[in-house]
């Protein structure tokens, strides 16, 4: 199985060491031990005045990510590195999994990585 790990750079490698950064490596550590392959694709939490504004209002505070602007590069990773199997960590990381569902249909299976109880998480992408 050759897969792709999405994840936030500082969630996998941060200066200061904390929970999320030990949850991450853990799960890159198990996908390790399962897949031919392993992946990865770093992200960055989106800086332009849009996405500052609408976080700083608190109108959406799972719209991190400019989703957009990985897009081509994405689909371009997972199309010459035949991935067949794409992990997403965390439930914000989650408006990736659209665009990938759309490029790729069913040949590419996405898997939400959960850091806890995102049941309020789920819900919310479902309101969207």
């Amino acid at each position: 199985m050759n897969s792709l790990f999405i994840t936030n750079k500082n969630d996998l490698k941060a200066n200061i060491l904390g929970g999320v950064q030990l949850c991450t490596q853990e799960f890159l550590e198990v996908i390790r031990l399962v897949c031919n392959s392993v992946q990865i694709f770093e992200v960055d939490v989106a800086k332009d005045l849009k996405y500052r504004f609408i976080r700083k209002i608190g109108l959406d505070y799972y719209h991190l990510y400019n989703v957009k602007q990985y897009k081509i590069n994405l689909l371009q990773f997972i199309q010459n590195n035949e991935i067949n199997t794409v992990f997403i960590n965390k439930a914000e990381l989650m408006r990736f999994s659209k665009i990938i569902k759309d490029a790729f249909g069913n040949k590419v299976k996405v898997v939400l990585m959960s850091h806890g109880n995102e049941t309020g998480d789920f819900l919310h992408q479902l309101s969207h």
